[in-house]
């Protein structure tokens, strides 16, 4: 189990004309946040078979650990 969800068929640029903020960036990947809905996205190029280029945070499973 890890602490994130798939977002799937959300990207950086929906996300920013929705109103999110970039909390923090580095090449390849940002934090983005709106109120208390956070993201993480990846800003390289995404291959044409992949769903999903951004992810919300999750709680972990009570006695599960994070990877």
């Amino acid at each position: 189990m890890n602490q994130y969800k798939d977002a799937e068929g959300v990207t950086p640029a929906q996300l920013i004309v929705g109103g999110f903020d970039i909390k923090a960036g580095w090449p390849g990947g940002m934090w983005l946040q709106k109120d208390k809905e956070t993201y993480f996205c990846n800003t390289g190029r995404p291959t044409d078979d992949s769903l999903v280029v951004c992810w919300t945070l999750r709680e972990p499973v009570r006695g599960g650990s994070c990877q």
